[in-house]
């Protein structure tokens, strides 16, 4: 399973509970290449660690000037106790305690509101859905 898409969740900016629109994670593994006595000259791989991106789209209303208010909305930023369900009902879901945003776009919708995607990797430990 190379990537979940969903919709929903929460997420924690600052002292803000962010509701998520949508949402994509992407697992990715560090694999390790190599070769021994055993393995008849055949490559032999190993995981050497596990990264996780996630692409998060939520709004703001623009005219309550949601920029003010949210100071870490901002490439850099951290999100916290993030919850991303599989179902309506909430679980499964990822876990992630913290997310670095690498990457934030922002762009105005119609009728006043702040579109914004945020790519962000985790930053410790996470949990898969189960």
């Amino acid at each position: 399973m190379k990537f979940q898409t969903g919709h929903g969740g929460v997420a924690t900016l600052g002292s803000y509970l962010i509701p998520i629109e949508t949402w994509k994670v992407t697992a990715t593994a560090q694999a390790e290449v190599f070769r021994n006595s055993k393995s008849g000259g055949h490559p032999l791989r190993e995981a050497a660690g596990v990264d996780v991106e996630v692409e998060i789209t939520f709004e703001f209303d623009f005219d309550a000037n949601p920029l003010a208010e949210t100071p870490g909305l901002r490439a850099g930023g951290e999100l916290t106790n993030v919850h991303l369900p599989l179902r309506s009902t909430g679980l499964p879901r990822w876990e992630f305690p913290h997310l670095l945003a690498e990457r934030v776009l922002q762009e105005m919708g119609t009728d006043g509101r702040l579109i914004v995607k945020i790519l962000a990797h985790s930053s410790g430990v996470f949990s898969y859905p189960a």
